[in-house]
């Protein structure tokens, strides 16, 4: 009949699913394997290492973290470009005059930011802390450029090239030996490497503070309708260089980094602000 017929095609087919064929069954290791490696927090926490292996997932991640911030350093850039740009159709004065007053303030800018940056990665090593590190650093900087900009009023009509030269020389021995100096001392107690870490850094915020005031007083001289775009140029380039920072100490490393704070500094030196007697 149909239902005896029905009946040993259904027996047939649960009899055909008990028996194991070759190698069908997978063993639990295995399968706990496959279960793991397509796991929504697998997928999610280690897409590239699942994929390609440790080496070549960590390639991937560089690759992407690279790309994503060299598009927002150029985006910056592109902005920076049009925000210093479009003033200059309200502004007066000789085009030679302008472009060391962007070459100045923008050095001034770019220099500073690098140099903060630079010194965050430095002593986040040397005292372990990344939060720490950020903190102190950027409250010794500010703090010791505000000093040296109140020590500028001993010597207002000092000229800004010799004080910008005074930090390209500064920032350069810093390059060949702070490296060491901190290597040598970090077995030394937290507070004691604080405490070192301060003295280090108030040298550089001191003269770091000092260029600035003086070129809006020699602009004030020379071009006072200048000074609402230096300080423009200032602002906005100080946040282009953040950008380009990561790119640069990605490749390079933060060393290399701060020796092109201090290439910052001497490019606004030698091609920068000059008072009316042809003089920095």
């Amino acid at each position: 009949t149909v239902g005896a017929l029905i009946g040993r095609k259904l027996s047939a087919v649960d009899s055909a699913r008990a028996k194991p064929r070759g190698n069908s069954r997978q063993p639990v290791s295995a399968w706990m394997t496959t279960e793991r490696a397509f796991s929504p927090s697998a997928t999610i926490m280690e897409p590239s290492s699942a994929r390609l292996g440790g080496e070549a997932g960590c390639d991937v991640r560089r690759l992407l973290d690279g790309g994503r911030a060299g598009l927002a350093a150029v985006i910056l850039a592109v902005l920076a470009v049009i925000l210093i740009l479009l003033p200059l159709a309200r502004l007066s004065g000789e085009p030679g005059s302008r472009l060391r007053t962007l070459l100045y303030f923008g050095g001034l800018g770019v220099g500073y930011m690098w140099v903060e940056l630079a010194m965050i990665h430095r002593f986040e090593f040397y005292i372990g802390q990344p939060v720490y590190s950020a903190a102190l650093v950027v409250a010794v900087l500010l703090i010791g450029s505000a000093l040296g900009s109140m020590l500028t009023e001993q010597f207002s009509n000092e000229q800004p090239r010799r004080i910008t030269t005074f930090v390209c020389v500064v920032l350069t021995v810093y390059v060949l030996t702070l490296g060491p100096i901190l290597q040598s001392t970090t077995h030394f107690s937290f507070f004691t490497r604080i405490t070192l870490a301060i003295t280090a850094l108030i040298p550089p915020a001191l003269i770091m503070g000092m260029p600035f005031p003086l070129g809006i007083r020699l602009l004030n001289r020379t071009g006072p309708n200048e000074i609402p775009w230096a300080w423009g140029i200032n602002g906005c380039l100080s946040v282009v260089g953040a950008a380009f920072a990561t790119l640069i100490a990605v490749e390079t490393g933060y060393r290399i980094l701060l020796l092109f704070a201090a290439g910052a500094y001497l490019l606004a030196s030698l091609f920068g602000l000059r008072s009316a007697r042809g003089e920095m």
